[in-house]
């Protein structure tokens, strides 16, 4: 048989959730299908699930968020308009070198610091499918007149409570309101990407009452 065909453990991403899979590298690498221009020059390795073939590309995120992440990701929003991530992986050093998207972006040109261990964790995110999109910040741009009596304005702000309400009654509160993380599809739907600060209300209660 042809050695080529075994799969060394260096090539392969292994889940962080029990039961969800194991991940390949396909040779692609992509921009954040999200990030237009403002991910330029921040890339990831596209990975396919060995075993179902479904497409994710990654977002590094700190260590030490590694296991509020895991929860969000067994308690997801009853939402489909929002990017919200399948699955994590434990990335070794030669592994991480391909990977330089992050959950949270500096809103600033100062880069995302590297990290000192020689492991980092990833989250995975559904690769494809998104409807065309742009982000709130060059939507506002386009409408011209940005105030409240263009009711562009204000169906664009419907828009977003709408999506912010859905996450909401999931049990979450999404505190990164920045149109730079909300899309608007061509029929001015909102799509929200997943933000490091997304809190569920049992989070914030518990944090009030260490306080």
């Amino acid at each position: 048989m042809n050695a080529n065909k075994y799969r060394v453990q260096s090539d392969l991403f292994y889940s962080m959730m029990y039961g969800r899979g194991i991940y390949q590298w396909t040779g692609q690498m992509i921009q954040d299908p999200l990030g237009g221009d403002r991910g330029e020059g921040r890339v990831s390795p596209l990975l396919a699930n060995i075993n179902t073939g479904e497409e994710f590309f990654l977002k590094r995120v700190p260590e030490y968020s590694g296991m509020r992440y895991r929860q969000r990701i067994l308690t997801p929003p009853r939402n489909e308009r929002i990017l919200w991530p399948s699955d994590m992986v434990r990335l070794a050093e030669e592994q991480r070198r391909l990977c330089n998207l992050f959950a949270a972006q500096e809103y600033t040109s100062t880069p995302t610091p590297e990290m000192a261990r020689d492991e980092a964790y990833a989250l995975l995110f559904p690769y494809g499918g998104y409807p065309m999109m742009m982000d709130g910040t060059r939507r506002l741009a386009q409408i011209g007149a940005p105030n409240w009596k263009n009711p562009a304005v204000r169906d664009m702000a419907v828009e977003i409570v709408r999506a912010l309400e859905g996450v909401n009654r999931s049990g979450y509160v999404y505190l990164d309101i920045h149109l730079s993380r909300m899309y608007f599809t061509e029929g001015h739907e909102v799509f929200l990407d997943f933000s490091n600060l997304i809190f569920s209300f049992q989070d914030i209660v518990g944090a009030g009452a260490a306080n």
